[in-house]
């Protein structure tokens, strides 16, 4: 368990170069903090929500992509 922006430190060795990173974040948490400093080498493309099936909680996803 990390805080996004050092979680994200953390794994940008291990994804390829132009290679998908996928966050999980609740809804409060993506709300609540500020926005997720992402480290060099890795960009923001998108953050979708969804909602967890059978009425469970919203939860919002941080999408990047290594460039380097």
């Amino acid at each position: 368990m990390a805080q996004p922006s050092m979680a994200l430190e953390w794994l940008r060795d291990w994804v390829e170069i132009e290679g998908w990173v996928v966050l999980p974040l609740s809804e409060t948490q993506s709300e609540a903090g500020p926005p997720i400093q992402a480290p060099d080498g890795v960009n923001w493309v998108a953050t979708r929500s969804y909602d967890v099936p059978l009425g469970g909680p919203r939860r919002m996803l941080w999408i990047g992509r290594r460039t380097r």
